[in-house]
């Protein structure tokens, strides 16, 4: 193989989330590392066509044997930063396809409304153009638009959703070290959208502007307008969906893009943790570890499924607010 298919094939490789078979669809943990084994350090960083990689290695000197072990075997491969991998928090969940019919669905996980949405963007996608400002007196950076291109672009792709499963007892894990803290679960499914939006073609910018946030400058500035700590994204977007049936329908709603919080892909490991992100807190540490595993498919009751089906959050939207969309 020619050293040029090889750069390609790696880098299609550091895009594939490594799940472990025959998972997906299905129900997984969602783990984050605790306090006790603090951050990571970045070492031996890589920039790679696309984005950058690291070995990941403990930055606490006074762990426990346990958590020591727990922090080696984590430590074990390189983490790939890919910067067309993207996730979406949607505040107000959407509901699941299952709304349009319930014929396919394979458990009652699946009934409950998305949360977030995963997704990669492809390299041919429109890209806002920016320039960044430096007052070097001040120690301020404004990253600023200079074209936004087309008003709103479109990408048809394949979405990974998260249903957050809420308000019901988590399964007990088992844990001899306690280092790892269970959040919650997910349910995650594969579904076909069309995501109309400027966020797509801007996040090489808000990757810029939490870039240089992180690296500590009295100010930051995102097209003059100043930007806190940790600074998180909500913007407009549509989406298109197919139901059951094969009809389209729409919808409007809002997104956050949170940039600190950074997808990376394990493609030399051997365990089963997926999804993972950490939050980068400068040049050469990360911490805020996050990582889902697999979980085994529970048999719940008809009373037990309806009181799941019960616990959907505060504010979705119904299947009823999609508007049709006609030919």
């Amino acid at each position: 193989m020619s050293e040029a298919n090889n750069v390609a094939l790696d880098d299609i490789t550091r895009l594939e989330e490594r799940v472990s078979p025959g998972t997906l669809p299905g129900l997984f943990h969602n783990m984050m590392t605790t306090e006790a084994l603090g951050g990571l350090s970045m070492t031996d960083i890589t920039a790679e066509q696309e984005g950058w990689s690291f070995q990941p290695q403990s930055s606490n000197d006074s762990l426990s044997p346990e958590a020591q072990t727990l922090m080696d075997a984590f430590c074990e491969t390189r983490l790939h930063y890919h910067p067309r991998k993207m996730q979406l928090v949607l505040p107000d969940s959407i509901c699941s396809r299952s709304k349009w019919g319930v014929g396919e669905d394979t458990n009652v996980f699946e009934r409950l409304p998305i949360k977030m949405i995963g997704f990669v963007i492809p390299p041919d996608h429109p890209e806002v153009q920016f320039e960044v400002d430096r007052d070097q007196d001040n120690d301020s950076v404004n990253v600023r638009v200079t074209d936004m291109g087309e008003r709103v672009d479109s990408l048809r792709t394949e979405v990974t959703c998260f249903h957050p499963i809420e308000g019901f007892t988590q399964p007990e894990l088992n844990s001899e070290t306690g280092l790892l803290y269970h959040e919650g679960d997910f349910y995650l499914s594969k579904e076909n959208m069309t995501i109309n939006s400027k966020l797509l073609a801007d996040k090489t910018r808000l990757d810029r502007i939490d870039h240089e946030k992180m690296k500590g400058h009295a100010s930051v500035h995102d097209n003059g307008v100043a930007v806190g700590p940790w600074p998180r994204f909500l913007k407009n977007i549509s989406l298109t969906r197919t139901t059951r049936a094969g009809d389209d329908v729409s919808l409007d709603l809002t997104a956050l893009y949170n940039p600190s919080q950074k997808n990376v892909t394990r493609p030399e490991a051997t365990d089963s943790y997926s999804h993972v992100t950490v939050r980068r807190d400068s040049d050469t540490v990360c911490s805020d570890v996050r990582f889902l595993v697999p979980a085994r498919m529970p048999s719940y009751t008809p009373e037990q499924e309806e009181e799941i089906l019960g616990m959907t959050g505060h504010s979705f939207t119904e299947a009823s607010l999609w508007s049709s969309i006609t030919a």
